[in-house]
């Protein structure tokens, strides 16, 4: 077998087992999933597969990360790390990076995004294992926002953020919507994760979590 002949083979195994494992975890899978560690641990070798590469988990979170990011295929090789802070205002927040290096000289693919959580905050470690997916599929839902911003968007949006409460309330409800559409209503059922308002409701019930 030549060189060539050999370069194609190795190719279609390739995208075999990608076409394999992004049945096995695409976001239609499972709209209505309650998951539970002892269902997912076996599979958490073909988690981090998928969609484990350039983040940086603690390992008390990494398998309910793991699960949440598979709903977003966009970011499986977006660059995104955990950060515990003592003294922050938010219990867990997702965030871009926006230092000089991130704004002048780093584009959208080479991007890092941050998912910053209080020290020992009840927010998310009281919660079950199903409800700890949802928190981190809403966080992801913003970075999955963030991705297709350019660095002056994320400015801008930044700005807004935190200058307009009326802003911050939208962006929280487009967000919750966000995670709706990539198959995260189920969790919503159970523990309204940021803003069950009358429009999230609403927005549940056009999609069949609630009648």
């Amino acid at each position: 077998m030549n060189t060539f002949k050999l370069f194609l083979v190795v190719l279609l195994c390739l995208n075999l087992y990608t076409l394999d494992v992004l049945g096995q975890y695409s976001p239609e899978s499972y709209p209505r999933e309650v998951y539970t560690r002892e269902k997912y641990a076996p599979k958490i070798d073909s988690l981090r597969k998928l969609c484990g590469y350039r983040k940086k988990i603690p390992a008390e979170f990494e398998l309910q990360t793991l699960l949440a990011l598979s709903h977003y295929p966009d970011l499986y090789r977006a660059r995104i790390k955990f950060i515990y802070r003592k003294k922050v205002q938010l219990p867990i927040a997702a965030r871009p990076a926006l230092g000089p290096l991130d704004i002048f000289f780093r584009f959208r693919k080479g991007r890092q995004y941050k998912i910053v959580m209080r020290v020992g905050t009840p927010y998310v470690l009281n919660r079950t294992f199903n409800e700890q997916v949802g928190i981190l599929g809403h966080e992801l839902a913003h970075i999955q926002f963030y991705h297709h911003c350019s660095n002056i968007g994320l400015l801008r949006v930044g700005f807004c953020y935190l200058t307009s409460r009326r802003y911050r309330w939208r962006f929280e409800i487009d967000t919750d919507k966000r995670a709706i559409d990539f198959g995260f209503g189920y969790q919503y059922l159970g523990f309204p994760i940021y803003m069950y308002s009358k429009d999230v409701r609403n927005y549940m019930k056009q999609k069949g979590f609630l009648k």
